[in-house]
């Protein structure tokens, strides 16, 4: 028994050694290692699909990847990545992953070059030594800004109870201030509605051109300012409607 397991472990042993000492002038080494870069990348896009999922939901960015192993990715997500050819993957900044592919594999012309193209990409993208994601969701892009401009010291979009913060919400209504003191009112609507509208925003002509979160309405989206009157964004600006 005592030799059987000595066998065993002497086995397991070799086939990490082979992993470790792949020869990629061999074709099946060769091979084996562009399947593995595949993997990685679908991981990488199933990252990037989870994470727009946790932007829409809790209106924030997950800093760290375990937050989004248990309701988003499940329990075996990070154990499935293979580091005999990858590092572990991790959020490095908003809506960036570290870069997985590991040195050895990065100095094989063609193997750096599958993994950085978009060959199997569609929600990410490669671009300064990290892989960025491409957010498919109009409002998730829109969090994204909010979060990235929010008031220094918070952490997402904050429920409006919580004082000293530009943006809040008010169960899914979005509430855009002009500061933290929350002294003018630019706009507010519901979750559902901002793809289309309706949207209410100021009737202050002033600070719908002075303030650059207008610019991030989706064209054609139906606005409303205080006094009632009718709006379309467009890609100049906001126009009124006669």
């Amino acid at each position: 028994m005592i030799r059987l397991f000595l066998g065993s472990l002497l086995f397991i042993s070799s086939l990490f050694a082979l992993d470790t000492t792949l020869d990629l002038t061999n074709f099946e080494d060769r091979q084996a290692v562009i399947q593995e870069v595949k993997k990685i990348v679908l991981k990488e896009e199933q990252v990037a699909k989870s994470y727009e999922e946790y932007i829409l939901e809790n209106y924030n960015t997950p800093s760290m990847l375990n937050l989004l192993d248990s309701n988003y990715l499940g329990t075996s997500f990070l154990t499935q990545i293979d580091t005999n050819y990858f590092n572990n993957i991790s959020i490095s900044s908003t809506s960036t992953l570290s870069y997985a592919l590991k040195t050895q594999f990065k100095s094989d012309a063609y193997i750096k070059s599958l993994y950085e193209s978009n060959t199997f990409r569609k929600r990410t993208f490669y671009s300064n030594n990290k892989i960025s994601f491409i957010l498919k969701d109009d409002f998730a892009k829109h969090l994204v800004y909010l979060i990235l401009n929010q008031t220094t010291g918070f952490a997402g979009i904050v429920d409006c109870t919580t004082i000293g913060s530009k943006y809040c919400k008010k169960g899914e209504d979005i509430y855009i201030y002009d500061d933290k003191d929350r002294t003018n009112k630019l706009m507010y609507y519901y979750k559902g509605n901002f793809k289309t509208g309706p949207i209410i925003i100021t009737s202050d002509k002033t600070l719908q051109t002075t303030n650059e979160e207008f610019d991030f309405l989706p064209k054609g989206a139906i606005l409303y300012d205080e006094l009632g009157l009718k709006y379309v964004k467009t890609s100049t600006g906001i126009e009124d409607i006669q």
